[in-house]
Formats: structure tokens, sequence, C-alpha cells
């Protein structure tokens, strides 16, 4: 029995919904068919993503084609491996709806099903390509950066902030008997009268500061708190529960408000996750084992694909478009 969706990382599903689009687009071409038969044996996960979504196939044809109750159940059943609850096939729905549309108006890359829950949770958010300035009721602000999103937890002893998604930049106003801490996954960060700045990717949490001092911790770390001041970094990462400590000029802390991101040293994979939430469609990225190579720069958030291509020539790769606003971002240098 397969993995049902939800055991499948969005990052494989998302690959897979990306091949599908190159292979119709380039005829299948020789070259073409290598990388994705390369791709399917890289990992279990790419190869039940592809599955699914030739299961999601088949659902879509078979509501188009007889769409009764009998052969929509029949269809469902196929996609889940398991009987499907009435209360459960508005979510089917939504997934063939989004195969059927795909081919025509690319739904299946700009529909991102985690972003719309992080939206239902959020007090505010920024969309994609934009910033939003938020006034706090205390006189504190925060600056939320494209794709981001925060959920708002004051009271009369407490302000505390939760970083749902993106990054922001906060400037706080500080008041000794209600502590302002902001929460970002398994982070906690304690404001001590300072401005600084967070931001999330897949594999860790930064803290940046710019002026003043916070201070950091974590459940998974012992709940020890550690100390920064301006100029001074912190990424805690997801899989390992470890901090690494760095130095940062605190003139480029929360650089990208004025739309233009600078930064001394930041992992490859994280600056394309952090300009991919400036661009309007997808963003596939093939690394080949240099995700994690520190890179710097000066990058223009109002032109993400010129951004991309700056950042694949550093290792003598390149940039593809592909239909339906997809960019393929290959770092192999061949």
């Amino acid at each position: 029995m397969s993995q049902h969706a939800q055991d499948i990382p969005s990052s494989a599903l998302d690959e897979a919904i990306a091949w599908r689009f190159r292979l119709r687009e380039e005829d299948s071409a020789p070259q073409t068919l290598k990388e994705f038969e390369a791709w399917l044996a890289l990992n279990k996960d790419n190869r039940e993503a592809w599955v699914r979504l030739e299961r999601m196939g088949r659902v879509a044809r078979a509501v188009v084609t007889q769409p009764d109750a009998p052969a929509y159940n029949r269809a469902a059943n196929d996609l889940t491996n398991r009987p499907v609850p009435r209360r459960s096939r508005r979510v089917v729905w939504t997934l063939v709806a989004c195969f059927i549309l795909a081919p025509v108006i690319g739904v299946a890359t700009h529909l991102n099903l985690p972003w719309l829950i992080i939206l239902a949770q959020a007090d505010a958010s920024a969309a994609v390509g934009e910033k939003r300035d938020i006034a706090l009721a205390d006189g504190s602000h925060v600056v939320l950066g494209a794709q981001s999103a925060i959920k708002i937890e004051y009271s009369d002893q407490s302000r505390k902030i939760v970083l749902l998604a993106g990054e922001a930049y906060f400037d706080v106003r500080h008041d000794a008997r209600r502590p302002f801490e902001v929460e970002s996954r398994d982070l906690r960060v304690r404001d001590i009268g300072t401005r600084f700045d967070i931001m999330q990717s897949s594999a860790r949490t930064a803290v940046s500061v710019a002026q003043g001092e916070v201070a950091i911790s974590s459940p998974l770390a012992g709940n020890e708190e550690h100390r920064l001041h301006a100029g001074e970094g912190g990424n805690f990462d997801v899989a390992t529960h470890r901090f690494n400590w760095t130095t940062v000029d605190p003139e480029n802390v929360g650089s990208w408000q004025s739309g233009i991101f600078a930064t001394q040293h930041i992992p490859m994979q994280d600056l394309v996750e952090m300009l991919r939430r400036y661009y309007p469609g997808y963003v596939w990225p093939r690394y080949h084992g240099q995700e994690l190579s520190d890179v710097g720069g000066v990058y223009d958030l109002q032109q993400p694909v010129v951004a991309f291509q700056g950042l694949t020539k550093t290792t003598g790769g390149s940039v593809k478009k592909l239909p339906h606003q997809i960019l393929y971002l290959d770092f192999s240098g061949k």
C-alpha cells in the first residue's frame, strides 16, 4: 500500500507537478527522460509523489467522464487507498479541481495548501512579492516580508508574536512589565529593547540583531538562553536542534525592506527560499549538493528572475523558464 498524501513531503509533490509540466512541454526528449528517471530513482518520496500525481489524473478523468456518485467513490478510493467518508469529499474535489485546471491556468503550481492553512491562523500577513508594516497596540512595529504571516497574542501581562511563516523585522518598544516574545516554530526570542529580524526556512530559523539585545532559547535545546547583541546572529537547525552563531552587519539586518537584500553569508538553500517568496510562480531548484554552501551578495527583490540567474551563475548553472511561470534552477554547471 502506498503512503497517504499527508505522508509525502510537499517538496516531493511540488517537484512531481513540475516534472509533469516539463515532460509535457518538452515532448519527452531523451535528456529530459534521463533526468526524470534519475529524479525517480533518487528516493522513495519522489516515486510515491509521482504515483500520487498519476492517481490524481485518474480521479480527474473519472469525475469528468463519469460524473456520478459511484464513479466518484471508485476514483476517490483509488486516490486515497481507503473509503472516503462524505465529509472528506471536499478535500478530494479540491485535488481533482487542481489537477483538471492545472494545464489551463497553472493552479497546481500556484495553489499552496499549506499557505492557505497558515492564513487561516494568521492575524496579519503579506502576499507574494509584497511587504507589510504593522503598528502594534503597544507602539511596537513589525514589518512582514513577502509571503509571511504572524499571529498576535497580547494580554495585560505579556506580549507574544508567533511567526507562522516567512520573515519579519521587529522594532520593539520595551516594557519590563509586559515582556515581548517572538515564537518561531521551536525557537523563542525574548526582547530586551531592540530591533531584530527573524527568518524561517525549511532547514533553520535565523535571528539577526540590528540594535540592542535579545535572548534566544528553544525547548528542544534545554531552554538555555543565549544573548545576542547588535551585529550578532544565531541559527537554530530544525534537524539537529543545535544553535550556530555568526556575525552580521547591523546595516544589512532587515535590508529586504528597501527591496534590496544584502547578505555576507547565507546558505544557498535559505537564499533560494527567501527569493522565491518574491516570485509569483513556482521555483524548482536542483542543487546537486550545493544547498548548504554559503553565498553572499546583493539581490534585487523586485527582479527575482535576475537574482536567480546571478545565483545560479555562481556554480556555472542556469535558469530555465518553463510554462505556467515555473522557474527551473539548475546549479549543476553542466
